[in-house]
């Protein structure tokens, strides 16, 4: 894994202006690298699964990337694609959820913690599905036209002509 120094220089930003209050400070650093790194790895994951070398997981400033193998198929490259939003939708939810419980809520930083990782998880996996060039979506949409395709290929069954016999 490599960090491009300014996803070094976010966290430093955070932290220097959030000096007052530097718990909080540390965990929206934490966070802010999480995502980021939540996003590349579901790509690495499902890469990996697939059969394809995953050479390096990059963070930088507002994104990552995740460098493996050529793809043999469009198939599996599709699912390359929806796999660092998906990753990062498993784990918004459950975040989000708990964010909601007063158990947690009142504990005063998880409560915080858990509904910033949830909704900003969120909001970049579909930033992220944005059908245009250098976000997933570029290639994740793609499914569409491949699904019709397939669709479109496959055999037609014949009707059977049924006579009424009386």
């Amino acid at each position: 894994m490599s960090v491009h120094w300014s996803a070094l220089l976010v966290i430093g930003i955070i932290l220097v202006t959030g000096y007052k209050e530097l718990i909080h400070a540390i965990i929206a650093a934490t966070s802010y690298f999480t995502i980021l790194l939540v996003h590349e790895y579901g790509h690495g994951f499902v890469a990996n699964k697939l059969g394809y070398k995953v050479f390096e997981t990059r963070i930088a400033f507002f994104h990552g990337m995740c460098v493996f193998e050529e793809p043999y198929s469009e198939e599996h490259h599709i699912k390359i694609a929806w796999a660092g939003s998906l990753a990062q939708l498993l784990v918004a939810i459950p975040l989000i959820a708990l964010s909601q419980v007063k158990a947690v809520s009142d504990i005063s930083y998880l409560g915080p913690v858990y509904a910033f990782l949830g909704y900003i998880s969120v909001f970049v996996a579909l930033v992220n599905l944005a059908p245009s060039q250098g976000l997933d979506g570029h290639i994740a949409w793609r499914i569409i036209p491949l699904t019709y395709k397939k669709w479109r290929s496959k055999p037609k069954k014949k009707k059977k002509n049924y006579k009424i016999v009386k």
